[in-house]
């Protein structure tokens, strides 16, 4: 699920022209150049989790310019990289702890992980105006890793997710999962 994720993420970014760079996103804090930098150090956070047992906040790393001169092989290159740590002989099996707070099982962070990487796709082409489909298996399943990982008492202002926004009982997983994440399904499609 994280090869698809990633092949998606992509070719999105490699689709950004450079007078988009600047758009704001649905993440108000980034522009799109920030957020794709973040979705770079987001993927090495991982790498280097898989490695020392204990998963970083990709902000710190995502504070240097990862995606350089060429974002779209820079974040090729960061989702290689995880892609080979996930893949290692062992790598499911490990505990990681994550920024320091929670220990959780690398399966969970796999799945935490290719929820970081899709939510922010939909905000990359939000911001971009392209199309935002997710493939509905993998809202699902990042829609049951957030909901088991961030209760709504952990959201809202200064956190790292807004509060939920409410929708209709027959949502859609998608517009489910952005809701629940605090963002606006009706920002795209």
């Amino acid at each position: 699920m994280l090869q698809r994720t990633v092949d998606a993420a992509g070719a999105l970014v490699a689709e950004v022209r450079p007078e988009s760079l600047a758009n704001p996103t649905p993440c108000s804090a980034w522009d799109t150049r920030a957020l794709i930098n973040h979705m770079i150090g987001a993927n090495y956070a991982f790498v280097g989790g898989l490695n020392s047992g204990s998963i970083a906040g990709p902000n710190g790393v995502a504070q240097r310019d990862l995606a350089g001169a060429d974002a779209a092989a820079s974040y090729r290159s960061s989702a290689g990289a995880a892609l080979d740590a996930w893949r290692a002989p062992g790598a499911l099996e490990k505990m990681l702890l994550l920024e320091g707070k929670r220990e959780l099982p690398a399966w969970l962070a796999l799945s935490f992980h290719v929820t970081e990487q899709l939510l922010h796709t939909w905000d990359l082409a939000t911001a971009v105006g392209s199309s935002s489909t997710m493939d509905a298996d993998l809202a699902e399943l990042a829609l049951g890793t957030l909901q088991r990982m961030i209760p709504p008492q952990s959201t809202g202002p200064g956190k790292p997710f807004d509060t939920a926004v409410e929708l209709p009982a027959d949502s859609s997983v998608q517009d489910r999962l952005l809701a629940y994440s605090g963002r606006q399904p009706s920002a795209a499609s």
